[in-house]
């Protein structure tokens, strides 16, 4: 995958500069490197789980939340920044709910996404792969805009309980256009297609 998108590029900007204020200095190359470990590995079990019909979208939503939980740890780790005990994995699970439809009703009705042929077994793996990378994508975009959210109104993340923290990122995708982002997600995901890196 190429360079950074440019939504993903201002959320990383902007958290940045607010993480200078409060005295801690962040590389946005670490942050995407992590992003797109996990947006890739979400893409790559999108695919293994289109070939199980009837479970195949119930076992690439659970995907889905176990790459967004570990991209969270570690964009955490890196962030130097921590919460409360099973904030993340409540965080991802209800991010993951609210966004998986939402993601593959904007990609199949995207013209960003027209080099995918949307038919039979091969159509709907590519479709699974895209529409995970895309979740993964757009959720880490959540996260980095809710953790500046969280620092510009001087509050810790370990001082916030699970429900906050989840409102906080509900109001994130209530702001922005997560329309733009998922045509973002899909344009990088193509890229990544094309450069054949491991999708």
């Amino acid at each position: 995958m190429g360079a950074i998108g440019e939504y993903m590029k201002i959320a990383f900007d902007e958290l940045e500069r607010i993480m200078k204020d409060v005295g801690k200095e962040i590389r946005t190359d670490d942050l995407w490197e992590i992003v797109k470990q996990h947006a890739i590995a979400g893409a790559v079990s999108g695919v293994g789980a289109a070939a199980l019909p009837g479970v195949g979208a119930v076992i690439a939503t659970g995907a889905a939340v176990t790459s967004t939980v570990a991209m969270y740890v570690r964009l955490s780790k890196v962030l130097g920044v921590s919460f409360k005990e099973g904030a993340l994995r409540a965080l991802a699970s209800v991010l993951i709910a609210d966004l998986s439809s939402y993601v593959v009703t904007t990609l199949t009705l995207s013209a960003a996404l027209s080099f995918i042929p949307i038919v039979g077994q091969a159509g709907s793996a590519v479709l699974c792969a895209a529409a995970n990378f895309s979740v993964v994508y757009l959720a880490a975009y959540i996260f980095i805009k809710t953790l500046t959210k969280l620092f510009k109104a001087g509050k810790k993340p370990d001082g916030v309980s699970e429900e906050e923290l989840q409102d906080i990122a509900k109001e994130v995708s209530s702001e922005n256009d997560l329309k733009d982002v998922v045509k973002e997600a899909s344009k990088q995901y193509k890229e990544n297609k094309e450069n054949k890196e491991n999708v």
